[in-house]
C-alpha cells in the first residue's frame, strides 16, 4: 500500500494519473514534450553542431585551410584538368608555394599626441610625442571564448608547378597542359614544367 501511495505522490505518478484521467491534457503534455525536443535539435544544428547557418568564431577559424590542405586541393584540381587534356588518369602534379596564407584581422588603432612647450632661460621650444596603440577587435564565441575578427584570407602565392603525365613529351600536349596550368594559377610559363613518363 505504501508503494502505491509513493507512486501517486511522485511526479511520475502524478503525470501518469493525468494521462489516465484526462486524455486531452495528456496529449497536450506529450505534444509539448515533442516540440521541446525538436526545438533543442534545431538549436543544436543551427548554432553549434551543424556548422552551417550559425558557425561560431572558433568553428570558422578552425575551418581555415592549412597550407598543406591548400596545396593538396590545387594539386587535385590540376590533376583533373591535366587528365581531361591527356585523356589519361596517370598524372602526377606537384605544387610549391612561395608564401603561406595571410590573414587580415580587424584592428582598432588609437593615436595620441602630446605637445609641450619648454621654457629655458627665456626661449621656448615645442616638443611633440606621438603614441600609437593597436589592438585586435575580439568577438565572443558561443562557448564563451574570444577570437580575433577575421576580415579576409589572402591565398598563398604559387612558386612553381611540375606535371608528369602520359604524352607529356609531346610538344602539343606540353603546350596545352602548360597553358591550362598558367591560366588556372595566373603564373608565367617559366614556373611550369611539363614532362612525360
Amino acid at each position: 500500500m505504501e508503494d502505491t501511495d509513493k507512486r501517486m505522490t511522485s511526479p511520475l505518478g502524478r503525470l501518469s494519473k493525468i494521462f489516465k484521467n484526462n486524455k486531452k491534457a495528456g496529449n497536450i503534455i506529450f505534444i509539448a514534450g515533442i516540440i521541446g525536443i525538436v526545438l533543442i535539435l534545431i538549436s543544436y544544428f543551427a548554432f553549434d553542431g551543424g556548422g552551417t547557418a550559425g558557425e561560431s568564431g572558433t568553428a570558422a577559424q578552425s575551418g581555415l585551410m592549412t597550407t598543406e590542405q591548400y596545396t593538396s586541393m590545387l594539386e587535385e584540381k590540376l590533376k583533373q584538368i591535366v587528365s581531361s587534356i591527356t585523356g589519361s588518369e596517370n598524372v602526377t602534379v606537384m605544387v610549391t608555394l612561395k608564401t603561406g596564407a595571410e590573414y587580415v584581422y580587424a584592428n582598432d588603432v588609437r593615436s595620441s599626441a602630446d605637445i609641450s612647450e619648454e621654457n629655458a632661460s627665456g626661449s621656448s621650444a615645442a616638443a611633440r610625442s606621438d603614441e600609437l596603440e593597436e589592438s585586435y577587435i575580439l568577438v565572443e564565441t558561443s562557448d564563451g571564448g574570444q577570437v580575433a575578427l577575421l576580415l579576409t584570407e589572402i591565398a598563398p602565392t604559387v612558386k612553381g608547378v611540375v606535371v608528369v603525365c602520359d604524352g607529356g613529351s609531346n610538344e602539343q600536349i606540353q603546350k596545352k597542359v602548360s597553358d591550362a596550368v598558367t591560366t588556372a594559377l595566373d603564373i608565367t610559363s617559366k614556373r611550369v614544367c611539363v614532362t612525360g613518363r
